[in-house]
C-alpha cells in the first residue's frame, strides 16, 4: 500500500471513529487519542503539563505511551 493510499485510509477510519453509535469508555478514548496522535505527528516533542492540569497530563500521558522505537514515520 502507497503512503498516499495508507493517509486516505487512516482519514476513512478517523472519521468513522466519530460516527460511532455509544460512546466508548474513558480508557478507550484515551487510547484512541494516543493513537490519533502517533501516527499524525510521531513521537511526542512538548514538554508534560504540570501536576495541576490534569486532562493535559493524562492525555501527554497517553500519547508518550505510544512512541515508536526506530525510524517509523508518521502518516
Amino acid at each position: 500500500m502507497t503512503r498516499v493510499a495508507e493517509r486516505k485510509l487512516f482519514e476513512r477510519v478517523a472519521d468513522d471513529v466519530k460516527k460511532v453509535k455509544s460512546r466508548p469508555s474513558d480508557q478507550e478514548l484515551l487510547d484512541m487519542y494516543g493513537l490519533y496522535k502517533q501516527a499524525i505527528f510521531a513521537d511526542i516533542n512538548i514538554d508534560k503539563p504540570g501536576m495541576l492540569d490534569m486532562k493535559g497530563k493524562t492525555k501527554w500521558e497517553a500519547w508518550d505511551s505510544r512512541k515508536v522505537r526506530g525510524n517509523d514515520n508518521p502518516i
